[in-house]
């Protein structure tokens, strides 16, 4: 399930890593982790993994297309869901941070 979701995320074409890169990026870049989940038991067994996370959009201007393609990413998929939470401009670092909440089940 990550691991596929790590590939859509990359299809959207923009460096993309788990947490953090190693190198600094140029924007746009975007990184993405796991903020906890919430499996489902059903007749004592385990039944379904649900992952909870958030995406982070770095990007030098607003860029509405690239945010478009994030949040459409559950369109095509039925086991993702994307809603976007929040947008700040980090003026010291001088760009525009926009943070997704993610859902894998």
């Amino acid at each position: 399930m990550i691991d596929n979701f790590y590939k859509k995320l990359k299809e959207i074409g923009v460096p993309v890593a788990y947490s953090h890169f190693k190198e600094p990026q140029s924007t746009p870049y975007m990184i993405y982790y796991i903020d906890g989940e919430e499996d489902i038991f059903a007749d004592n067994k385990h039944y379904k993994e649900i992952y909870a996370g958030t995406i982070e959009l770095y990007t030098t201007k607003k860029d509405f297309e690239l945010e478009r393609k994030i949040k459409y990413l559950q369109n095509q998929n039925t086991d993702i869901t994307i809603k976007k939470v929040n947008e700040t401009y980090l003026s010291d670092e001088g760009v525009f941070l926009n943070i997704f909440d993610f859902e894998i089940i």
